[in-house]
Order: C-alpha cells, then sequence, then structure tokens
C-alpha cells in the first residue's frame, strides 16, 4: 500500500472542502474508490459508467494516467494525484 496525496481543484475541492487529502491504496482505481466512499457526491464528478469522465483530466506525478494505466495505474509512497475538472472562464 502506498501513501499517496490527491490534489482536488476546482468543483471537486468545493465538494471535498478540501484542496489536498492523503489516503493509502495500491492503485489509482482503488484510491479514488476510497475518495468517493469518504465525499458524498464527488462520484458523479469524477465517474461515468464505470470509467474516468473524458473530460476529467488526472495526473500521477505530473503525468497524465492516459499515458499510463489509466485506473490501473500503481501508486508509491509520495505520489502525487491531480484531479482536474473542465474550468470554462473569461
Amino acid at each position: 500500500m502506498a501513501k499517496v496525496t490527491i490534489k482536488l481543484f476546482a468543483n471537486l475541492r468545493e465538494k471535498a472542502k478540501k484542496a489536498k487529502i492523503d489516503i493509502t491504496g495500491t492503485d489509482l482505481k482503488e484510491v479514488l474508490d476510497l475518495l468517493i466512499e469518504q465525499y458524498e457526491g464527488i462520484e458523479e464528478l469524477i465517474f461515468s459508467n464505470g470509467d474516468i469522465h473524458p473530460f476529467i483530466h488526472v495526473m500521477v506525478n505530473g503525468i497524465s494516467v492516459k499515458d499510463k494505466d489509466g485506473l490501473d495505474t500503481i501508486l508509491h509512497d509520495g505520489d502525487e494525484i491531480a484531479l482536474f475538472p473542465p474550468v470554462s472562464g473569461g
């Protein structure tokens, strides 16, 4: 099990009422499952039909999980996961 930090941005941060969450897990799927168990209403912001919403950017140590193994990305102690929802503005 790896001790990792999840950084939340925009509406994800607002929903969790936290910018950073320390959590322990083996892979990205497990960590995100633990996150949605702890914070009500965050699941529909991250997942769609059991997979990450296509518009959510998930990075582990600055690298998109699309360039890794997606939800099966193995985590290590000290890894930093960043969740970026779409942001609009002008």
